[in-house]
């Protein structure tokens, strides 16, 4: 028999909460009235017709009492039912992210690491971890040597710059040059790569993401060539999702 999971848990111990409350009160309830009863001159009939007043009183609060905690229990399933439904749809995404990168490379260094395409390529193979800021990773799905180019392409190009006032993300876009912020039809959107919370901005055929690291900001520059290629999109997507920084 499988064992209840933590909310049944939960469910379960309100519930017996409940009850517990509930035979405590009712035995509170007639021991008062039979001490009151036996001390009390009044005959029979009124003391039957208080009790029995005195039990509606006490149903009507009962059930009131019940509804607000039912509700809450509602209320606290819904949530919990919601929480696992998310809980869910992320470990999928993890999943299917993981069989669509399983045949991947890797690039590592001891700051900065990421996974990418086999067929794509990259430069340099590694770098100098303590000259982040003069150096420039740059993955490209093509080979420019070899012609003619494939319909749709992409550049993707990974540098590190000072950020000495350690500012965030927007604050970073907000205070660059007009020149760097001149994209046709651009949006503005949150991101979140390896738990580091950054700004992404989105034109027609660029993209460019600002992570803060400390007094460093990484940029991811991506230009897309060519026809408009859905997979080609995903394959990026996937490739930030795999970046791990260890800032």
């Amino acid at each position: 028999m499988p064992s209840p999971t933590p909310q049944q848990k939960l469910a379960i111990g309100v519930y017996v909460a409940i009850l517990a409350v509930l035979i405590l009160v009712i035995w509170g309830y007639f021991l008062k009235d039979e001490l009151r009863t036996k001390n009390s001159p009044k005959s029979k009939d009124q003391t039957f017709a208080e009790i029995k007043s005195g039990w509606q009183k006490f149903l009507k609060a009962s059930e009131e009492t019940f509804q607000k905690i039912s509700t809450s229990l509602k209320n606290l399933n819904s949530q919990n039912q919601e929480g696992l439904e998310e809980n869910f749809v992320k470990r999928v995404q993890e999943e299917l992210l993981q069989k669509r990168t399983a045949d991947w490379l890797n690039w590592e260094s001891e700051i900065l690491s990421f996974k990418y395409p086999a067929t794509w390529l990259v430069n340099p193979k590694s770098f100098d971890d303590e000259e982040l800021t003069s150096q420039q990773i740059t993955l490209t799905s093509y080979d420019e040597k070899k012609q003619p180019l494939s319909a749709s392409r992409v550049k993707v190009e990974i540098s590190f710059q000072a950020n000495p006032l350690e500012l965030t993300a927007n604050e970073w876009w907000e205070n660059l040059p007009s020149k760097d912020r001149d994209l046709a039809q651009a949006t503005s959107s949150q991101i979140i790569i390896n738990g580091k919370s950054g700004i992404k901005i989105t034109s027609e055929a660029k993209q460019l993401i600002y992570l803060p690291l400390l007094k460093q900001i990484m940029e991811l520059n991506i230009t897309f060539s060519g026809k408009a290629d859905d997979v080609l999109s995903q394959i990026v997507d996937d490739l930030i999702q795999m970046i791990k920084i260890q800032i």
